[in-house]
Order: structure tokens, then sequence, then C-alpha cells
């Protein structure tokens, strides 16, 4: 013919599928000629082409698990099926940006690994996962977080922060009105005072003896409330409590 076929390549499977860092595995597929360059999650692999059907990479110093993706000499990229474990390789985070905001604040974690995070936590509270790359990821502080470290959840483990990422101390404040009944009061305080609970004392006396008031707070849009019963024979004072 006055023209040349050209075979899409495709990779059909790798054996083994995970092992450490250093070590050779077998690409397998068709096509396999002219190949550029075969990444491990966006590393470079070292490899030797042993047949149009098998490639021979090793697995790179410091690569973390991820999928593998070769290009050949027209400019085509394919990738293998499934997902490499590299044994031993644990992610890590190095910094964040900034160290402390609200909730809703922009947060850009560094580190290494992160490629394939799946989750991330502001103490212990999940938030959404934004772009990520194998250094970089981006996040937004959760409603409801508190202080604390940062989590990424990877296919190599959990790297977590080492100093906290800080929210700005929340100051809770009480209304108090009458309620539906002569005889009752209605304490309401704003839902974004995670961690305060409702006290009360028969003085505010600084060594007064403040005990948690029973039952559980309504949720009524972005307020809690409780109606409580007015003791007879004295006043009764309330505070938050963090």
């Amino acid at each position: 013919s006055s023209g040349t076929f050209n075979v899409i390549p495709l990779f059909t499977g790798f054996t083994p599928a995970n092992a450490t860092a250093g070590s050779p595995i077998t690409l397998s597929g068709a096509g396999l000629t002219n190949l550029n360059w075969v990444r491990l999650g966006g590393m470079d692999m070292s490899f030797t082409l042993l047949s149009p059907t098998s490639v021979r990479a090793i697995v790179p110093l410091g690569a973390f698990s991820g999928g593998i993706r070769a290009r050949n000499a027209n400019g085509v990229e394919f990738d293998a099926p499934g997902i490499f474990l590299v044994d031993g390789a644990r992610p890590t985070l190095t910094s964040f940006s900034p160290t402390t905001g609200p909730e809703g604040t922009h947060v850009v974690l560094q580190g290494l690994g992160l490629l394939t995070a799946s989750r991330v936590q502001f103490n212990g509270i999940d938030a959404v996962l934004g772009a990520k790359t194998a250094t970089t990821l981006e996040t937004t502080v959760p409603a409801l977080a508190t202080t604390g470290p940062i989590a990424v959840t990877t296919l190599d483990g959990i790297a977590a922060s080492t100093s906290p990422f800080t929210l700005p101390e929340t100051i809770a404040s009480l209304t108090i009105t009458r309620g539906p009944a002569p005889n009752e009061i209605v304490i309401r305080w704003s839902t974004s005072a995670v961690g305060f609970v409702l006290q009360s004392a028969p003085t505010p006396a600084t060594n007064a003896a403040w005990n948690v008031v029973q039952g559980v707070p309504v949720v009524d849009g972005a307020t809690f409330r409780m109606t409580l019963p007015i003791a007879a024979g004295g006043a009764t004072y309330y505070r938050l409590r963090k």
C-alpha cells in the first residue's frame, strides 16, 4: 500500500500487581513499539521493549501507588488497566496554606503521594476534595470543623499534618425569650457554636456550681433551641460552656 497502517497500542495488564520500589514489572499488550515513555503515577519508569506485546519496566524510587501510562512516537497515550500498588510507600503532608481560617477557607496542601487521595479531613470532619497532583491537594474548610490536624487518605495510607489547622475561636451568645406557656422560657444560640453545652446555676458567682442542662436542643434554622420550665423558688442563670 502507498500508506502506512498504524496499530493503536494498548496495555492489557501487568505482573506482579504490587512490588517495592526498584523492582521489575512486566507490562503486556499490543503495538508496544517506539515508546517514548512509561510512567507510574506521573513518575518516569526506566523500561525495555521485549517485544511488540511485552515491556519490562522498573518501579522508580520514591514512587507511589497509581496508574501506569505510556506514550509512543506517534503521540498516542494509553493506560494500563487497574492500579499498581507500591509496597512500603507512605504519603506525607509537609505543609498547608493558609494555616488558619474560618469555615469555607480555601486550603492548599503540600506533600508527597497525594495523587490517589480519596478523603481529606479537618480534625476528623470530612472536607471536599479539590484539584490534586502528586504533590498538592486543594480543599475547603468544612462546616463544623474544629482546630486540629489535617489528614489525607490515599491508596498508600493516611498522611497527617504535624501541626494543626486553626479555626478562629467561636464566641457563643444566648438569647432568652418567653415560652409558649406562662411557666416556660425559650433559649436559643447559634449552631456555629460547636462544642458548647448549656449549663445552669442558681447564682452567677465565680464559685457557683454549674450543671449541664439535660435535654437535646432542637435545630431551628441556624440556631439551637431549648424550651425549659421556669424554676420555682428563685432565679436560674444560664451560660454556654466549651
